[in-house]
């Protein structure tokens, strides 16, 4: 029966040859594609027994220039152990990932849209495509890709450069940090930043929704939080 199952989930692993985990990765709110960006695809399997997953793949593209991307290669170990669940992961900060995600046969095809820290929006995903359990590790998400935007200037452009008002929320300053930490060298920040990004995050949503929200923050809070992460760039890149 464990043979049985691996060959069903490795015949689900080799369709993908035929129709590969495909999409476009959009704006939510205004239908723009967004180029230049990382997706990470996983592929989940149950290799052998129900009540276990594991991580039978997991590979890294960038979207193009319409936002489109494919991943028609699958990673070996997925080709061998198969796949149950396969999922499409956009990794943009300041936004919402939403995910695509599809269980095999079923196609994963279709328009990825990523939203807005908008306050009180709920944040969404879906589990299934967390890779907790590595059956073959084929990618770090601390490594950058060739070509991949500087995601910690695209923030601070929006919120530091642009003021745009959908950036005054909390959970929009956690993912600059998070940049700042990625894409710069300048080391850990000072103890009142720290102070203040500690009453970030964790804020639950309106009574009977449940989950996590973004939170609104007073534009106060953002430009201290602004004067501090311009100073990590150099003037050149700032005035850009």
């Amino acid at each position: 029966m464990p043979l049985g199952w691996i060959a069903l989930h490795t015949v689900f692993a080799w369709y993908g040859f035929l129709i590969p985990p495909s999409g476009r990765l959009v704006d939510a709110e205004t239908g723009q594609p967004h180029a230049n960006r990382r997706v990470i695809a996983t592929w989940t399997s149950y290799p052998l027994a129900l009540w276990t997953s594991y991580c039978s793949g997991r590979q890294a593209h960038l979207t193009d220039a319409e936002g489109d991307i494919s991943f028609r290669f699958a990673p070996w170990p997925t080709l061998v152990f198969g796949t149950f669940a396969r999922g499409l992961n956009p990794e943009i900060l300041g936004r919402i990932d939403n995910r695509s995600v599809a269980i095999s046969p079923i196609p994963l095809l279709g328009e990825i849209p990523v939203s807005q820290y908008v306050p009180e929006r709920k944040l969404s995903g879906d589990p299934i495509t967390d890779c907790r359990k590595h059956i073959a590790v084929q990618y770090s998400g601390s490594r950058a890709l060739p070509g991949e935007v500087n995601q910690f200037d695209a923030m601070l452009h929006e919120a530091c450069v642009a003021g745009n008002t959908w950036t005054l929320t909390d959970l929009f300053m956690l993912d600059l940090d998070r940049g700042a930490a990625r894409y710069t060298s300048g080391g850990a920040p000072p103890p009142e930043i720290q102070n203040l990004l500690r009453t970030f995050g964790g804020h639950g949503c309106p009574p009977g929704e449940g989950g996590v929200c973004a939170q609104t923050i007073s534009k106060e809070m953002r430009d201290q939080l602004c004067a501090y992460y311009i100073t990590l760039r150099a003037p050149e890149e700032t005035e850009q």
